[in-house]
């Protein structure tokens, strides 16, 4: 989603079977880079890769009454650099961002939603050993697994929830076959 000032939403119309543009959320990222939203279209995050700003992460939530997302509380903890892939499980529970920061959490940060405080807040330090660039992030849909693009062998790095330590941990190697710097590739998780 590179752009300057922009985030576009569009609902889809059975009616006039196509999707339609909506009234623009009431913040948007500067330099927006990545999005991620319920299943239930209730809660969206953005992601913001410009370096001249406080803000990488922003959280969203859908406001009925105006037709419009709009900023709700903010994560506790931002990342320590400029914000780039982000994904959330299908429920809203997980939330994890690829990042550019070299402050623990290091390259990939996550988050888990508190109802108690309507916001996400960041879990334990993951262990996985990443790139100098960590761009891209994707998530199966129970928040179980992620897997996290970055710019050196092997390219993708798969991590698993611990619920006892609060945090994704590293699975066992997975061969992948021969990829490319992820920053110039997607790739999407699915649970089987």
């Amino acid at each position: 989603m590179p752009a300057a000032g922009a985030c576009r939403v569009y609902k889809w119309s059975s009616g006039n079977n196509r999707y339609e543009l909506q009234t623009s959320p009431d913040i948007v990222p500067v330099t927006g880079y990545g999005a991620a939203i319920m299943d239930d279209l209730s809660r969206m995050v953005v992601t913001d890769a410009n370096r001249d700003v406080a803000t990488w992460v922003y959280t969203l939530t859908w406001d009925s009454g105006e037709g419009r997302y709009k900023a709700s509380t903010p994560v506790d903890t931002q990342p320590s650099g400029r914000a780039y892939g982000c994904a959330m499980s299908a429920d809203g529970t997980y939330m994890a961002v690829a990042h550019l920061g070299t402050t623990a959490p290091a390259k990939f940060a996550s988050y888990k939603w508190s109802s108690d405080n309507g916001r996400y807040e960041l879990t334990a330090a993951h262990t996985a050993t990443l790139g100098t660039t960590a761009i891209s992030v994707a998530m199966a849909a129970d928040g179980s697994v992620v897997a996290v693009g970055h710019n050196s062998s092997p390219f993708i790095v798969t991590m698993a929830w611990n619920a006892g330590n609060n945090r994704y941990e590293p699975q066992s190697a997975i061969s992948f076959g021969s990829f490319g710097d992820p920053s110039s590739s997607c790739y999407a998780l699915s649970i089987d």
